[in-house]
């Protein structure tokens, strides 16, 4: 496609070079982080990326295996996973993209159960450390080498309790996780957006290179492509301003949206392959429980000239 042959990974294989040398350009996702739970949970943060444009292969074979989405939060504080990691082995030293984190669960906890996690991308965080940072970070760029250097995550959005009680957003792939708003008529945090472009990349040529290489796992906006985005904040009583009935959303790139607010409703999952976090589960009164929705798996593409 374009002069490009293009190999994706959905799941775990080989990819052997023979008889030389290649030049490509490598991208991989690790999987998406689940989102949080019980009265209202953070969302997910998306898998860590790694994007080398003209990254030398000699012969060899490179084991590729591709990290499953993690578990969202079961509505009983527990069962909540970041995101597995995707790997590749490479003769010059393995690289990692970091699973993302999960979302913050519970109300009023005094464990860090109630923090969003730490992972390729941050977890959105909830009511635990309200006045300080109850979010989850990104660990990507502080991976070993190649995995760090060219790693790209980005924290999660802060949760506030009252007078809300809404979760943040999990990071995506090019922004952190939206905040909550710690005010009365505030609303839950938006998941970050998925990465749109690319270092050494117009946005047009990144569009460009995710409908040829992940043209399901990506989604268009406004003619725009996105991939591995942070999970929608859940929220309790009392509505928030995004109304009752409705989601917030998660990031462009298939984020998995939050509960429905104003109602008991669980979060929901992000698609295969998508990278992306899980949402964040609502409920409508301080006992009911819900559970958050499942990160993507991961994802890597691996394009060279003709």
């Amino acid at each position: 496609s374009g002069g490009y042959k293009y190999h994706t990974f959905l799941t775990g294989d080989n990819f052997v070079i023979s008889g030389g040398s290649l030049a490509v350009d490598l991208f991989m996702i690790g999987g998406g982080g689940g989102g949080g739970a019980a009265r209202y949970g953070g969302g997910g943060g998306a898998g860590g990326l790694i994007w080398i444009k003209d990254m030398t292969l000699t012969s060899q074979t490179c084991v590729i295996v591709i990290g499953g989405g993690g578990n969202g939060d079961n509505g009983s504080l527990s069962g909540k996973t970041n995101g597995v990691d995707t790997t590749m082995t490479r003769s010059t030293g393995n690289l990692t993209a970091k699973g993302g984190g999960w979302g913050a669960s519970g109300d009023n906890t005094t464990t860090t159960y109630g923090l969003g996690n730490v992972g390729g991308c941050g977890g959105g965080g909830m009511n635990y450390n309200t006045g300080s940072d109850n979010f989850g970070t990104s660990n990507q760029s502080s991976q070993a080498g190649d995995s760090g250097t060219y790693g790209i995550g980005f924290s999660g959005g802060r949760g506030y309790s009252s007078p809300n009680y809404d979760g943040g957003g999990g990071g995506g792939l090019s922004e952190v996780g939206v905040s909550a708003t710690n005010t009365s008529g505030g609303t839950s945090g938006r998941g970050g957006h998925g990465v749109h472009t690319l270092s050494g990349l117009s946005q047009a040529e990144t569009t460009t290179f995710l409908a040829a290489g992940a043209s399901s796992q990506s989604e268009v906006v406004s003619s725009v492509r996105y991939i591995g985005a942070g999970g929608g904040g859940g929220g309790h009583n009392p509505v928030s301003a995004i109304g009752s009935g409705n989601r917030v959303p998660g990031g462009h790139g298939f984020g998995g949206d939050s509960g429905v607010q104003g109602s008991k409703s669980a979060g929901l999952a992000a698609p295969a392959n998508s990278g992306s976090g899980g949402g964040g589960c609502s409920v409508d009164t301080s006992n009911n429980t819900q559970p958050g929705g499942a990160g993507g798996s991961g994802i890597v593409i691996i394009r060279y000239p003709l």
